[in-house]
């Protein structure tokens, strides 16, 4: 079974809560582990959309941005255009989680200003 990368999830949630380390820590993986190019970074950055993920994987990345960034902003509709895109209920669960759990380490790093060691 294959998620979204976490990587990706970690990029983006930490680039909607400012998490400067989060940021630079996951764009070091995506660049230099995952193979992403620097215009493919910037361009997710701008926009989920932009991800180089096929079309399950991008759906529910958008979905994870869009949670935890107003959770109370998801509805059914946007759970079942996930089933439809053939995800299933443990991946868009396991999508989401991994993404609330980044905005928790997002906003302890924050609050304790943790500088880059890296």
């Amino acid at each position: 079974m294959w998620y979204v990368p976490y990587s990706t999830i970690r990029l983006l949630v930490s680039v909607t809560q400012h998490c400067e380390y989060c940021i630079d820590f996951n764009a070091g993986i995506l660049l230099n582990q995952l193979g992403v190019t620097p215009e493919q970074l910037e361009a997710m950055k701008q926009n989920p959309e932009n991800a180089p993920l096929n079309e399950k994987e991008k759906s529910l990345l958008v979905f994870v941005i869009k949670a935890v960034s107003d959770s109370n902003s998801v509805s059914e509709v946007d759970i079942q255009a996930l089933r439809r895109k053939d995800c299933t209920d443990l991946e868009i669960f396991d999508a989401l989680a991994h993404g609330a759990r980044q905005v928790s380490g997002d906003i302890l790093l924050n609050a304790f200003k943790v500088e880059k060691d890296f």
